[in-house]
């Protein structure tokens, strides 16, 4: 029996507690990202690990602290050594773990705090673009984690001249009506290349800046395009100068960065009556602009985005009740 198996090779019982040790601690820190938890929980299973140890011993008639002990220092030894070592292989290899990426989310972050700082109105749009991005990520089984890390730094390059986007224009002073057109386009497309040289100059993980670079992919900035063929009554204006000059989405994830940035900026600034033929149209004109034609994105992923979308938005734009007198306001 498993008895005289562990008498003939003692061994034996230690690499299977050490493979149980093992699949606790994965299990255990899959979904907390901090990476002292490795240490810490490392420890608690090794202790663990090693109490089971010692009462074997005791029921097999082969008692020695020795096995228990060895048990404790390899479960913890193990888990040190991934601690130390992980950081080193996230940055030669360019890994986005779980572990890398949620310490871009924390708002002590520099690049997030100096993004607050000076394009408050910005940092506001990203938190709203993660929630959407996040859940949209979510519905076609993409990392969430990665989508939300994204979509905070999507518009990082905007910190280089933040008065140039109306989100952060708080004192009815607009550059851009001293400035032509195709300089104005010039100012709002230079966030996306400017955010590039910001995240790799940081060592921001590739995933999260390609999303940066990508999310406006080559599309047209149409305001100022309209702006310019009125100054010059549509005649032969070009369209070179008014569009983004960057490569369309190649990852899912920039799809979807690139989708909720759309939606959201859209959909605070006039969202209409029908919000559900809205959003279907912000996504369709993307996909008629053949944005998405560089990544493996579907149809049935477009679709689960929209849907994910549509449930979302109401959440976090949602108004308040409108009391008409003193009398039906709460009184709370």
């Amino acid at each position: 029996d498993s008895a005289e198996i562990f008498n003939e090779d003692a061994g034996l019982y230690g690499v299977l507690f050490n493979m149980i040790g093992g699949a606790a601690l994965i299990f255990t820190v899959n979904k907390n990202y901090r990476r002292i938890n490795i240490i810490l929980y490392g420890a608690a299973i090794g202790a663990v690990i090693s109490l089971a140890a010692t009462v074997y011993a005791f029921l097999s008639g082969e008692f020695s602290m020795f096995g228990p002990l060895w048990l404790m220092l390899s479960v913890v030894s193990s888990s040190a050594l991934f601690f130390f070592l992980l950081p080193i292989l996230e940055r030669t290899f360019d890994v986005a773990t779980d572990f890398r990426i949620s310490e871009y989310l924390t708002p002590k972050n520099p690049l997030l705090k100096e993004l607050k700082e000076k394009a408050p109105g910005t940092f506001h749009h990203a938190m709203s673009v993660a929630t959407l991005a996040e859940s949209c990520a979510e519905a076609i089984g993409e990392n969430p984690l990665l989508a939300r890390a994204a979509a905070y730094y999507h518009d990082i390059g905007k910190t280089k001249a933040p008065e140039f986007f109306s989100e952060n224009q708080t004192d009815g002073y607009n550059p851009h009506d001293e400035l032509i057109p195709e300089v104005s386009a010039s100012k709002i497309t230079a966030h996306t290349v400017d955010g590039v040289e910001i995240l790799r100059a940081n060592r921001f993980p590739e995933e999260i800046v390609r999303a940066a670079e990508e999310h406006h992919g080559n599309s047209p900035v149409s305001f100022f395009y309209n702006k310019a063929q009125n100054m010059t009554e549509g005649g032969g204006l070009g369209t070179v100068n008014y569009v983004y000059d960057n490569h369309r989405p190649s990852t899912k994830i920039s799809a979807v960065i690139m989708i909720c940035d759309t939606v959201e900026s859209a959909v605070r600034s006039s969202p209409g009556d029908n919000l559900k033929g809205f959003i279907h149209k912000l996504i369709k004109d993307k996909l008629d602009l053949g944005q998405f034609s560089e990544c493996d994105i579907s149809m049935k992923d477009l679709e689960r985005i929209e849907a994910t979308i549509l449930e979302t938005i109401p959440k976090m734009f949602h108004s308040r009740i409108r009391y008409n007198t003193p009398a039906e306001a709460p009184k709370n």
